[in-house]
C-alpha cells in the first residue's frame, strides 16, 4: 500500500503546510557552512523562478483562450 498524505482542505491549510516547509528549509540550511549553503540556495532560487514562470505562462494561456 502506498502512503498518500491527506489532501489540503482549504487555502489556510495549504498556506500552513507551505509555511511549515519553508521554516523547516530555512532552519536546516542556516546550520550549513556557507560553502554548502550557497549552492543549495541558488538551486532553490532557480526552482522558485521556474515555478513562477510556469504560473505566469499558465495565466497568460488562460487569458488567450
Amino acid at each position: 500500500m502506498v502512503y498518500s498524505p491527506p489532501r489540503p482542505r482549504g487555502l489556510a491549510d495549504i498556506l500552513a503546510r507551505r509555511n511549515a516547509a519553508h521554516d523547516a528549509y530555512h532552519a536546516t540550511v542556516r546550520t550549513l557552512p556557507t560553502a554548502q549553503r550557497e549552492p543549495i540556495e541558488a538551486y532553490v532560487s532557480a526552482l522558485m523562478a521556474e515555478a513562477a514562470a510556469r504560473r505566469v505562462q499558465a495565466r497568460d494561456e488562460g487569458r488567450a483562450r
